[in-house]
């Protein structure tokens, strides 16, 4: 299989590519809750988390798959979160089971940013 790099208009544009499918494989750079302008939307982390599982729907849709692929998820949750309740809302809305692997890892933000939540999903292409 030829490597082939995908970054939808509908996702904002970036310096880097969104995904990059690789033989069986397919590399998802991290998801923020960025619109097509580039611009954070939400100032929660519910609002925020549904943003960014949205842009992965676009992506998965690019490479004929669905959030039902997903084997594994890295999420990365910024700053002081009193409850990760919003994210769990929007994941339980996403996922039902077999649910993926996944790994939440809480992190300082860089600099000022606003964004709370950045997510990766590993999907086989087979």
């Amino acid at each position: 299989m030829v490597r082939r790099a995908i970054s939808p208009d509908e996702l904002a544009e970036t310096p880097y590519n969104h995904v990059i499918v690789d033989g069986g494989n397919i590399y998802m750079a991290g998801q923020v809750p960025r619109d097509s302008d580039g611009n954070i939307v939400g100032d929660d982390l519910e609002t925020q988390s549904r943003k960014t599982f949205e842009n992965i729907g676009i992506l998965l849709e690019e490479v004929e798959k669905d959030f039902n692929d997903i084997a594994k998820i890295t999420v990365y949750i910024m700053g002081k979160q009193e409850t990760l309740d919003g994210y769990k809302k929007v994941y339980n809305e996403v996922f039902s089971e077999p649910y993926p692997c996944q790994t939440v890892i809480g992190t300082r933000p860089l600099g000022d940013s606003p964004v709370m939540i950045e997510i990766e999903a590993e999907v086989p292409m087979e």
